[in-house]
């Protein structure tokens, strides 16, 4: 983690202390995120703490979206997709309405979303990779396997019927997908 501060001020008269953090991601990447923290009685420890939890908190809000799907309920949302701003919490329900509408079209990918959505590729790619951790594609396969979680295990139908419903075009692909996201075959669900 590479760590950058500098003491800006605002009219010369209250300064500030504004932090660059730059955190290697999943992709090899890095992800940059700038805080501003006012400059009060805080020790290094207790910015650091600080700086900690807005991490930890932002990692449990990724990994809450990753396993979220459009049948989840306001109820069992937890606290951290609460914290989204409403453009966010807007623009990820229109994107979950999205997938739920064309979930069992196998050749639905992100030129799709991106042009159901109105935004341009990239400006889907940082938004989405932004929120969730993930890139788009990522992003549509997980919530497609989550998707098939709860159809497995509502027990209605069969593991071919399921593939199918979720977009995968063979079963074996779906298998092997399913088996990575999950650990366990989608048999033993």
């Amino acid at each position: 983690m590479y760590l950058s501060n500098r003491l800006p001020t605002i009219n010369g008269r209250i300064p500030f202390k504004s932090f660059l953090l730059q955190i290697p991601d999943d992709s090899g990447g890095h992800s940059l995120f700038c805080l501003a923290v006012t400059v009060r009685s805080y020790g290094e420890p207790q910015r650091e703490l600080s700086i900690g939890n807005i991490l930890e908190n932002r990692r449990r809000l990724q990994r809450s979206l990753r396993n979220r799907t459009s049948s989840s309920t306001a109820s069992e949302a937890s606290d951290e997709v609460s914290t989204l701003s409403a453009k966010d919490a807007a623009f990820l329900e229109k994107l979950y309405l999205i997938m739920d509408s064309h979930l069992s079209e196998e050749d639905f990918n992100v030129q799709s979303i991106a042009f159901e959505i109105g935004m341009s590729r990239s400006c889907l790619y940082s938004k989405i990779k932004t929120l969730s951790g993930e890139g788009p594609q990522d992003f549509l396969q997980g919530y497609r396997l989550n998707k098939a979680m709860e159809l497995l295990k509502k027990g209605e139908m069969n593991v071919t019927e399921v593939s199918y419903t979720v977009g995968f075009a063979s079963l074996a692909g779906f298998s092997r997908s399913f088996k990575n996201r999950f650990g366990v075959p989608p048999s033993a669900i």
